[in-house]
């Protein structure tokens, strides 16, 4: 959110610029396999369709995400499945308007 008012202690305002996180209370996907190890096929089942559902909901708006790794996968406080970091997504368009993302980058 750019041009937000905030309010300081002394009565002055003025416009900031805020970033607004959502927590993921029950961490990344990589260290949630790390401590529970191997996971039992109808919970890869389960988060495998919740990661298609999330990345075809981007490619839906027109974008790449383009650095999915386990790291990027968060679980919030019911384990309600979370894709993070868009730091490289990238519009489908691509940088010269010709529908082709040319960059290779991520992990």
């Amino acid at each position: 959110m750019q041009n937000a008012d905030y309010h300081h202690s002394d009565g002055s305002v003025t416009k900031e610029t805020c970033l607004i996180l959502e927590l993921a209370q029950n961490g990344q996907l990589l260290d949630f396999v790390c401590y529970h190890g191997k996971l039992a096929e109808p919970v890869c089942r389960y988060i495998f369709k919740k990661i298609i559902g999330a990345l075809a909901f981007c490619q839906s708006q027109g974008y790449a995400h383009r650095d999915l790794k386990p790291e990027n996968i968060l679980f919030g406080e019911d384990f309600e499945l979370k894709l993070a970091d868009f730091g490289f997504a990238k519009s489908f368009l691509g940088q010269n308007g010709i529908h082709k993302l040319l960059s290779q980058l991520g992990t």
